[in-house]
């Protein structure tokens, strides 16, 4: 057994968000939805998606009267979100790393670049960098 100082398991629950926000978001979303055909296109009233705007009707009732209506879906919702987290994040991470950093990296290391002063040198007898200018005092830092 592993002991570290740090558990990796999740330290609190996730909370979501209340079944009232949840039902006027999704209201929002099927409002857009189905008036969606009218953007650049106002003539096209005939266009509109009246499935999406009862059911965004729906929504905004159910949220104001009896919000507790929707916890199973928020819910669901939820469980979504997360999955799509522990999926997406790794694969976004992944990108950054393998498209962004390493390519600095080598570029870095090809150009002989050690901003640092970190690379081994037999010659030298102390890597101590000695200032060449006073700091001054401490005092007052801020």
């Amino acid at each position: 057994m592993s002991v570290t100082h740090e558990s990796t398991i999740g330290h609190s629950r996730i909370k979501g968000g209340s079944e009232r926000s949840f039902g006027f978001v999704f209201a929002i979303v099927f409002i857009v939805i189905g008036l969606f055909p009218l953007v650049g296109n106002w003539s096209s009233w005939e266009e509109i998606r009246l499935w999406s705007i009862a059911i965004s009707v729906v929504l905004l009732f159910v949220a104001v009267v009896r919000p507790q209506l929707l916890a199973p879906a928020n819910r669901l919702w939820l469980q979504f979100g997360l999955l799509l987290n522990r999926i997406v994040s790794p694969v976004v991470m992944a990108i950054l790393f393998w498209g962004i950093l390493t390519p600095v990296s080598v570029l870095r290391r090809i150009k002989n670049r050690d901003p640092l002063g970190t690379r081994f040198s037999p010659e030298v007898d102390s890597y101590w960098v000695i200032r060449e200018t006073d700091a001054g005092s401490m005092k007052d830092q801020f």
